[in-house]
């Protein structure tokens, strides 16, 4: 993701329940996964889209500063 690629996997509802936002990962579960795959496999747009997408994710929600951010209450405790 960080690297501007696109990430295919089957997040369970209610991870993304558990995050602000969109969560730039596209959702394959395994009975569709050769479905998704050549369907990016045929829009190339889409797939820079999603990479583009999943970058800055990663680097707004992965960061050392957001990392610290989120560890913050618990390393004071």
């Amino acid at each position: 993701m960080a690297a501007g690629r696109v990430v295919v996997g089957n997040l369970h509802p209610e991870v993304r329940s558990f995050v602000d936002g969109d969560i730039p990962i596209v959702d394959a579960p395994p009975q569709d996964l050769e479905a998704v795959i050549v369907g990016l496999a045929e829009d190339p747009q889409r797939c820079q889209n999603i990479g583009e997408a999943g970058r800055q994710y990663a680097a707004k929600r992965h960061s050392g500063s957001a990392a610290a951010q989120a560890l913050k209450d618990f390393l004071r405790s």
